[in-house]
């Protein structure tokens, strides 16, 4: 076997769903007037702002009203100046430094005045009915938390994410992610986690969810959301004519190790956290595994930055084991950031 297909094998086993989604037929789409508030996390960003937000005033949802809120984390890019300038209509929340995503979503959300929060990332172009979309979809049904977006790699036809679901070695995945867009994901599906580039969440969900978990610094903390979500009975719906195109890790980089290391690192602390004792003892595991296995592949292959990133991450999870612990066994009112009625 060639090392080429061996990739591909490879590539294929990963993608590769442990629990698949469950389709749900959409039967008449309601008319909402709910507010949606849409909000961006940003970090020296401001070229990527102009299609994000232009992409914005575009939108054709009009029977309920929304607003834009940019979460600048301590840019020094010229970002604020330039999204007063050219946007007005956009409002600002200035942060001094890089709180991280989670802090920095939690702050526009105890901001905002939406009964829908969108949440969306400057590097991304939305179609003209993403947010008409989302919104018609989770007041579909009374017990749909969170509403996930076809996401498409920017310029292409090529699919980011059809929703997310879990692999066979215990890895959060985007589904559907590197394939060619042939229709084969237009279909309405519950998932196990929306994904946090473009989603939608319901502002009385949140109250009784919690916010996003502000010990996650960067990653994860939509699959968090998530599966906190699914725990308390709440379903995630992927939408599949809520499109967007993202200009993949624009900001933190593809091949970046900080995006090695907190993926999984968190990937482990969702899993103990957050999942049933069954399927937490067995995707712990199977994840472990899979990462010592990484580390040695990455070791020999020219990549050893990635080796270095997997083993730090491990080994900080360790280190914060006891708390994830702790927070297992926590009531959700007790260890999560609450939303103010």
């Amino acid at each position: 076997m060639t090392i080429n297909k061996l990739k591909e094998f490879g590539w294929r086993l990963y993608y590769t769903p442990f629990i698949q989604p469950l389709p749900f037929k959409v039967k008449e789409k309601r008319e909402v007037g709910k507010k949606v508030s849409v909000i961006i996390v940003n970090y020296n960003g401001k070229l990527l702002l102009k299609e994000c937000l232009t992409s914005l005033r575009k939108q054709s949802y009009n029977r309920g009203e929304f607003e834009t809120i940019v979460v600048d984390n301590g840019s020094n890019d010229g970002s604020v100046e330039y999204i007063k300038r050219e946007f007005p209509e956009v409002s600002v929340i200035e942060n001094r430094r890089n709180l991280g995503f989670a802090k920095a979503c939690n702050s526009g959300i105890r901001y905002s005045s939406g009964e829908y929060i969108a949440l969306l990332n400057n590097d991304t172009e939305v179609d003209r009915n993403w947010i008409e979309e989302l919104a018609n979809a989770v007041s579909l049904n009374e017990d749909v938390a969170l509403g996930s977006s076809k996401i498409k790699l920017y310029g292409t036809n090529i699919i980011g994410s059809a929703g997310g679901c879990l692999n066979i070695f215990g890895h959060p995945i985007d589904r559907g992610f590197g394939e060619e867009d042939k229709g084969q994901y237009h279909h309405y599906a519950f998932v196990t986690h929306a994904s946090g580039c473009a989603m939608l969440v319901k502002r009385d969900v949140l109250k009784k969810v919690g916010l996003f978990d502000e010990d996650i610094f960067l990653y994860h903390e939509d699959v968090d959301l998530s599966w906190r979500a699914i725990s308390l009975g709440f379903k995630i719906i992927y939408v599949p004519t809520a499109v967007v195109y993202h200009k993949l890790s624009r900001t933190i980089g593809e091949d970046s190790p900080l995006k090695v290391y907190y993926g999984k690192k968190y990937t482990l602390r969702g899993i103990v956290k957050n999942l049933p004792y069954n399927l937490c003892i067995k995707l712990f595991f199977s994840a472990l595994t899979f990462m010592l296995i990484q580390i040695m592949i990455y070791s020999v292959t020219g990549k050893r930055h990635k080796s270095i990133a997997i083993l730090k991450a491990v080994i900080a999870f360790f280190k914060e084991l006891p708390h994830a612990l702790i927070l297992r066994r926590a009531k959700i009112s007790e260890y999560h950031y609450k939303i103010k009625d």
